[in-house]
């Protein structure tokens, strides 16, 4: 397995779990990774793009636009649970 598979499982994973906890926007995940992983992790933004289209086309985050600071109809990502408990069913336990 290449190592742009295993990043983009893992992006998509770290975004998912972030989401369950909290809604949030793209360049705010970025941010969430590095802090939370002590700047151990960073992940471009084009990565963290790329994995949110995919789980977006996939159904596992849905997005809306919400007014954020000064800032009009930023793009606030949800975490779609159901979609998630399913996908994580079909696995047994980790």
């Amino acid at each position: 397995m290449s190592r742009n598979y295993f990043l983009t499982g893992i992006t998509e994973l770290l975004i998912l779990t972030i989401l369950k906890h909290q809604d949030s926007y793209a360049y705010e995940i970025t941010k969430i990774i590095q802090q939370e992983s002590l700047e151990l992790i960073s992940i471009s933004h084009a990565t963290i793009y790329t994995a949110i289209y995919k789980l977006e086309n996939e159904n596992y985050i849905s997005e809306y636009s919400k007014k954020v600071g000064k800032k009009k109809g930023t793009s606030i990502l949800s975490y779609r649970a159901m979609r998630f408990r399913l996908f994580r069913a079909a696995i047994p336990k980790l």
